[in-house]
């Protein structure tokens, strides 16, 4: 397919673009965590690259000297300050739907030919978006030998140390994980357990927007963890504040301060031998502020997908495209991951 498709009328085209853009964030559940500095998921600034480009981005350690008190000299006794850094690629991501001849048109009018090629790439983004997302978040290393759609065109890691990744009962990898390892309450306790520790270190783990952490977990554990006495409860908190707070958008409960999302895109374990999918088991992640990071090319701001036409065939066959230059990856700082914890365990489907 050609790297270029003639557009039609500008202005059409410029209309087509935004209501692309807002269809393929609507159908995406994370949509209410990508923004600033606190957000889970931060946009990172990538004013004038292009494809194939690197953005780098850095994240400031805290200082931890003891400073000086009283009459006592401070002059030359002043603390560095330590900058990490992290990089992710940004590429394009493009697809394109036929959407009829002149024959089809007399079967079919054209504006809705357009219509139904909108909701089908914008079906499309959001899928290829949120799966990326998540194959980075639950450090899902197989998803490397697939499209590099599929992980947002940057590599994917795995969990970078034992303090990122808790599993179910004494399972000490995911194959090892068994049919009484499944989701409940406590992981997510242990994971807030986690968080706290780390938060005088240079990679704590703190709550993102509306001081809230963000679980997301698949459908099979979310039908175990409403197994817990107390989920009525917990589901009630979150319908209740769900009127008034994008966050809780997607929410099926919360705990502990901790927003429950289901995503059909949360992966399987990974074997830690072989390093294949486990069956029957899947990674949760305990997200925090600068968990993942962002990033969208010169023009395509705000993921602002472009829409473009083209007639071919001496004007008789027509094909629309879209495309968004982006990336995605979770945040690793000196080798270690910034706000994410994975959570696996047995989730087996029930039906």
């Amino acid at each position: 397919m050609a790297d270029y498709f003639p557009t039609t009328d500008a202005n059409s085209v410029k209309i087509w673009e935004t209501q692309l853009q807002a269809a393929v964030l609507a159908k995406t559940i994370m949509k209410p965590y990508i923004g600033g500095n606190s957000a889970i998921i931060s946009e990172r600034s990538a004013k004038g690259r292009k494809k194939g480009d690197t953005v780098y981005y850095n994240l400031r350690a805290p200082i931890d000297g003891e400073g000086k008190v009283g009459s006592e000299t401070l002059e030359g006794f002043e603390e560095d300050l330590t900058i990490h850094q992290a990089s992710m690629v940004i590429n394009l991501s493009r697809h394109a739907v036929f959407v009829g001849d002149e024959i089809s048109e007399e079967r079919y009018p054209w504006d809705d030919l357009r219509e139904e090629a909108k909701d089908a790439i914008s079906e499309w983004g959001a899928r290829r978006l949120e799966q990326a997302i998540m194959n980075h978040a639950c450090g899902f290393t197989p998803a490397n030998a697939l499209h590099v759609t599929r992980r947002g065109h940057n590599t994917v890691v795995a969990p970078t140390s034992s303090t990122r990744i808790l599993r179910a009962g004494s399972a000490s990898t995911d194959e090892g994980l068994g049919s009484g390892d499944k989701f409940t309450l406590q992981l997510i306790d242990f994971a807030r357990e986690r968080a706290f520790k780390e938060e005088s270190s240079a990679f704590r783990i703190e709550p993102g927007d509306g001081r809230k952490y963000v679980c997301i977990l698949s459908p099979e554990q979310l039908t175990d963890l409403r197994d817990d006495d107390r989920w009525e409860a917990i589901q009630r908190a979150a319908l209740a504040r769900s009127a008034s707070n994008p966050l809780y958008e997607f929410a099926a409960g919360e705990y502990n301060d901790t927003i429950f999302v289901p995503s059909q895109w949360v992966t399987q374990g990974v074997n830690s031998g072989t390093g294949a999918a486990v069956a029957d088991t899947r990674r949760a992640v305990f997200l925090g502020q600068n968990a993942l990071s962002i990033a969208w090319g010169r023009q395509y701001g705000g993921g602002a997908w472009k829409w473009v036409e083209s007639m071919r065939d001496y004007d008789d066959k027509r094909y629309v495209a879209a495309k968004l230059l982006w990336g995605v990856k979770k945040d690793v700082f000196n080798s270690t991951d910034r706000g994410c914890i994975v959570i696996s365990t047995y989730a087996k489907a029930h039906a």
